[in-house]
C-alpha cells in the first residue's frame, strides 16, 4: 500500500494538473507524534441560529454593554445577550455598503457613533437610546469611518483627511483635523494599535500617529509611513476585541499580509492573490476575524469567493456554504463570550460554534395560551415524553422557564421564554443552543385551572424549526504517480474516525453516513463518478473503509475526491493506495 499524501493547506492551481490539493470547508489539525497518522481533517465551524430581523443586509454590529447594536438595511437593531428577534430603533442609517461603528467612554452610558461610507455619519444617544439620528455636531461632515482611541472618535475622509472629537464627547472643534502626511492617496479608515499608536491606512500608505495627546487640535501626531496600502475600506482586521492575533490586511500588492510592527509580511497563496487580482471592485473584498477552538481565523471574502487563514496552524482552507461558492458568514464580532456574525443571505445573525456542523436553519418556537380566564390552579407541558412539575395559572415568562429547564431532555441554557405573565398574556418558548435549528415536537398541555368560564390550556407552534443546510467538506489530493509511466490502482483504503452515526439523528443521513469518492486518472482534468462507502453507524467501528478495482492512472497522476457532508464530529486522517505500476 502506498500512503497518499493530503494537502495541508488549500493549493487548487492555475491548471488541475499544477494542483497540490484542495480543502474545502475543513482544515488539518496536528497529532500528537504517537497518533496514527500526523494530521485529522476537521470541518470547520458552523453557524448556529441567535437572532432573527426581518431585513435582508447585514452591514455591521458593535457590542455596547449588554446590547449588540446591528445595522440591517437601512435600521438598527438592539439585541440582548439571549438573541431572538431584534428589537428596531427608530430612524435610519442610510446607505448599502458595510458600516464602522464607534462607543466611547462617557459616564454613566456611552455615545455610539456609526458610520455609513459617503452616507454620513449617525448617532445613538444614551439619553434615548430607542433612536438613531443624524450625529449631533455638523462638523464631521462626511466621513467614510470611524473608531474609538484614546477617549476620541477618529473619522477618516476620501480626501486624505482625519477628524476627532473633543474626549468622551461628540462635539468636533474645527481645529481638531489633520492631513495624511506621506502621499495624497485615500484614507479608507483609522485602526487603533495595541500599543496606543492609531493606524491611518490610505489606498497606497499606511501612516502611524500617536505620541503624547495634544492639548489643541488633533489629539495624535504623525511617527512614521508604511510603505503598503490597503485595496478598500473593509480589507484589514485584526485588532478587533477578542481577536488578539495581530493586525491582517489586503494590500494595494493584491496579498494577504500580517503586520509585524511596521512590517507588511505577506502570508497569502499565489491562488488566493490570483482571486485578488482578479476582482473588478477591489473595494468590495472584505477582511474579518474571529476565534474558535482555540484557532484564530482570519476571513478574506470577495463576492463570490471566501478563503480562510488559521494563525494556529499558519494554513489556509476554502470556505463555501450550501450551493454557493461564497461563505453566508459576514463581519463577525465578539460579544457574550461567543463570536457571533451576520448573513450574506438575509438579516439574521449567528453564532460560529466550533460544535456546530450545519448552517443557519430556524429555530422552533412555541406559545402556550391560556383561555377562559381562570383564576386559580395550574398545568403541566409534557415535551418528548417528559412532563413539568405543576406551574401556577398565573405564572411568569421566568416560572415557566425553570419548569421546562427542569426536564432533563430540554436542560438549561436551550430556550428562552418571553412574554407572560399568564393567563393573559402567551408565553413564547424559543428553542435555542442545543436544541437549535431541529424541529422540535410540539409539546402537550394538561390543565387542572380554576374559576372563570371553561378555563383551557393550549399550545401552538408559532414558528416551526427547520434543519440547518450541511457543509459539504471536500478534500482533493494533489497528482502523484510513477511518472512517466501509467499506474494500475487496485484498491483505495480511507483512515477516518468511524462509529460517527447518531442511532437519533436523521435517517439515513446521520444514522448511516458515508463519504464519496471519486478519481482523477489524468491529474485532474476529468474526474470519475463517486463512489460511497459507509463509515459506521453508531458504535460500529469494525470493518474497514474500502474500495477496490479503479482502473488505470496516466502518467499526469492519479488524484482523489473525498466528500462528506452528514452534519456529525467527524475527522479524515488518511488514504492509501494499492497500486502495480504498467510498463
Amino acid at each position: 500500500m502506498v500512503d497518499v499524501p493530503l494537502p495541508a493547506l488549500s493549493a487548487p492551481g492555475r491548471l488541475p494538473q499544477a494542483a497540490g490539493g484542495r480543502l474545502i470547508n475543513c482544515y488539518p489539525e496536528k497529532l500528537p507524534a504517537t497518533a496514527g497518522k500526523p494530521f485529522a481533517y476537521w470541518r470547520t465551524p458552523g453557524l448556529r441560529p441567535w437572532g432573527t430581523s426581518p431585513g435582508t443586509n447585514w452591514r455591521g454590529a458593535l457590542l455596547v454593554g449588554s446590547l449588540i447594536y446591528a445595522v440591517i438595511n437601512n435600521t438598527v437593531y438592539s439585541y440582548p445577550a439571549t438573541g431572538g428577534p431584534g428589537t428596531a430603533l427608530t430612524g435610519t442609517v442610510l446607505g448599502t455598503r458595510p458600516v464602522t461603528m464607534a462607543r466611547n467612554n462617557k459616564t454613566p452610558s456611552p455615545d455610539v457613533v456609526i458610520v455609513s461610507p459617503d452616507d454620513g455619519a449617525f448617532y445613538i444617544n444614551p439619553a434615548t437610546p430607542t433612536a438613531v439620528v443624524s450625529y449631533p455636531d455638523l462638523d464631521v461632515g462626511i466621513p467614510n469611518a470611524v473608531v474609538f482611541h484614546r477617549s476620541f472618535f477618529i473619522f477618516t475622509y476620501g480626501n486624505g483627511q482625519t477628524r476627532s472629537s473633543d474626549p468622551n464627547s461628540t462635539n468636533i472643534n474645527a481645529l481638531n483635523f489633520a492631513n495624511a502626511e506621506s502621499k495624497p492617496d485615500t484614507l479608507y479608515r483609522p485602526v487603533p494599535l495595541g500599543n496606543g499608536q492609531l493606524l491611518l491606512c490610505g489606498s497606497t500608505t499606511l501612516e502611524v500617529w500617536g505620541g503624547t495627546v495634544n492639548d489643541t487640535g488633533y489629539p495624535f501626531n504623525y511617527i512614521s509611513t508604511i510603505a503598503r496600502g490597503i485595496v478598500g475600506p473593509y480589507a484589514i482586521a485584526g485588532h478587533d476585541d477578542g481577536f488578539g492575533k495581530g493586525i491582517f490586511l489586503v494590500g494595494d500588492d493584491f496579498r494577504v499580509s500580517r503586520l509585524d510592527a511596521y512590517t507588511p509580511t505577506p502570508v497569502s497563496t499565489n491562488e488566493l492573490d490570483l482571486l485578488i487580482e482578479a476582482e473588478p471592485d477591489k473595494t468590495v473584498i472584505s477582511l474579518s476575524v474571529y476565534v474558535s477552538q482555540g484557532h484564530g481565523v482570519v476571513v478574506v471574502q470577495g463576492p463570490a469567493w471566501c478563503w480562510e487563514y488559521d494563525t494556529t496552524l499558519l494554513t489556509w482552507h476554502e470556505r463555501k456554504s450550501h450551493l454557493v461558492d461564497y461563505w453566508r458568514g459576514y463581519l463577525p464580532l465578539a460579544a457574550f463570550g461567543m463570536w457571533i456574525c451576520g448573513d450574506k443571505k438575509s438579516g439574521n445573525l449567528a453564532v460560529i460554534d466550533g460544535l456546530k456542523n450545519t448552517e443557519f436553519g430556524s429555530n422552533d418556537v412555541q406559545t402556550v395560551t391560556i383561555t377562559g380566564t381562570p383564576t386559580g390552579g395550574t398545568f403541566t407541558l409534557t415535551s418528548d415524553g417528559q412532563t413539568t412539575a405543576a406551574i401556577a395559572f398565573n405564572a411568569t415568562a421566568a416560572q415557566v422557564q425553570t419548569a421546562l429547564q427542569a426536564l432533563t431532555r430540554i436542560g438549561a441554557n436551550n430556550i428562552d421564554v418571553t412574554g407572560g405573565p399568564l393567563p393573559g398574556v402567551a408565553v413564547a418558548i424559543r428553542f435555542k443552543d442545543a436544541l437549535a435549528a431541529k424541529p422540535i415536537a410540539l409539546m402537550t398541555a394538561t390543565g387542572a385551572l380554576t374559576g372563570g368560564t371553561a378555563p383551557a390550556v393550549g399550545v401552538a407552534h408559532t414558528v416551526t424549526g427547520t434543519l440547518g443546510d450541511p457543509m459539504l467538506i471536500v478534500i482533493e489530493t494533489g497528482p502523484m504517480g510513477a511518472f512517466p509511466a501509467p499506474i494500475r490502482i487496485n484498491a483505495i483504503e480511507l483512515y477516518l474516525t468511524k462509529g460517527v452515526g447518531r442511532a437519533t439523528g436523521t435517517d439515513p443521513l446521520e444514522t448511516d453516513p458515508d463519504i464519496s469518492i471519486a478519481i482523477s486518472r489524468d491529474g485532474g482534468q476529468n474526474w470519475s463518478n463517486p463512489r460511497v462507502v459507509k463509515i459506521g453507524r453508531q458504535s460500529l467501528t469494525d470493518g474497514r473503509v474500502r474500495s477496490a478495482i479503479w482502473g488505470q492512472a496516466q502518467n499526469q497522476g492519479v488524484r482523489w475526491r473525498l466528500r462528506e457532508s452528514a452534519p456529525l464530529s467527524f475527522a479524515f486522517m488518511g488514504i492509501d493506495m494499492q497500486v502495480d505500476p504498467l510498463r
